[in-house]
């Protein structure tokens, strides 16, 4: 187990964020669109009021996505309402800061209550999940503004929101390291890093050199090497000590791989995986079949295609 495994298992959950991406309404939404203008969805916190609202334009109601994080340091109930606004009426939803200001300017057609506890933070935490929810349908209670939304255009029949919920520790993201995250694709992508950075791909003897890298030369050297996640790390055969270490998150952007496709036939002449970071590269030779797919499986994961060549 890498040492970056073992602290994962004592990571505190809280306080941490709940990842709230709505993807889509439920219902027949194609009809009695003509007066209407736009719909918003604001997210509550029940104790804490307005935490956000973001606006849906009437053109993109069949693809859109509505990021919402919110951050949790206890357990907390998250309510999301649905409103429209309607054509005559004059609405910037930037300026409003406050529920009653929404309710004031704009018909709420229901909302969503998600009451998370701990078992949902344990069930989302690291696991995107895709879920329906109902709307619940709050009836006016105020007799001047009941009488108001009879007198007001007819709305959709709607009943309910598509929303994908996850949720992530300060401490690890902490602990991975991340860029902070403004969609849920980004936040994919980061429960993908973090994933890799757990994983230990292989550790044994190789042969390196390179060109124009600090921790090789042009020339052969024995090393002892552990890849554990991103960092591929280098220690002299004789004494332990590290010589050398990559950080492949750090190049990502450049990094590419050359291989051959090696069989027990050409095994000898052409187990060699290059590596080319950034203005260098460096190459790796191996023992055996089994330590060259390691590592060759390894690079496939983390940087995606390999580029096959005939021969060295």
């Amino acid at each position: 187990m890498s040492p970056l495994e073992e602290k994962s298992l004592t990571i505190e959950l809280v306080p941490g964020k709940l990842h709230f991406n709505i993807i889509g309404i439920i219902g027949n939404i194609t009809n009695d669109l003509e007066n209407i203008q736009s719909f918003y969805i604001a997210a509550e916190d029940k104790n804490d009021g307005l935490i956000d609202i973001k606006e849906i334009k009437k053109d993109d109601l069949n693809s859109f996505e509505l990021y919402f994080p919110i951050s949790v340091k206890d357990l907390i109930t998250v309510r999301f309402h649905l409103f429209v606004q309607f054509k005559d009426i004059k609405f910037d939803y930037k300026q409003s800061s406050s529920m009653s200001q929404l309710e004031r300017k704009l018909r709420r057609v229901g909302f969503v209550e998600n009451v998370v506890e701990l078992h949902d933070i344990k069930k989302w935490h690291n696991k995107p999940e895709s879920i329906d929810q109902k709307l619940s349908k709050k009836s006016q209670s105020n007799p001047f503004k009941r009488l108001l939304q009879i007198l007001e255009p007819d709305i959709p029949d709607i009943y309910g929101i598509k929303v994908e919920i996850c949720y992530t520790s300060n401490e690890e993201e902490a602990l991975v390291g991340h860029k902070s995250v403004q969609s849920m694709k980004e936040l994919k992508n980061w429960l993908n890093v973090r994933e890799n950075t757990y994983k230990e791909f292989f550790q044994g003897y190789l042969n390196i050199k390179g060109h124009n890298l600090k921790f090789c030369t042009h020339l052969w050297k024995r090393r002892y090497v552990q890849w554990n996640g991103y960092d591929f790390i280098l220690f002299n055969v004789y004494t332990q000590e590290e010589v050398g270490i990559v950080n492949f998150k750090q190049h990502l952007k450049t990094i590419s791989v050359q291989a051959v496709d090696v069989t027990d036939k050409n095994f000898l002449k052409d187990n060699l995986i290059r590596i080319n970071v950034d203005d260098g590269f460096f190459e790796l030779h191996f023992d055996n079949q089994k330590a060259y797919q390691k590592c060759l499986s390894a690079a496939e994961h983390l940087f995606g295609r390999i580029h096959k060549i005939k021969n060295w």
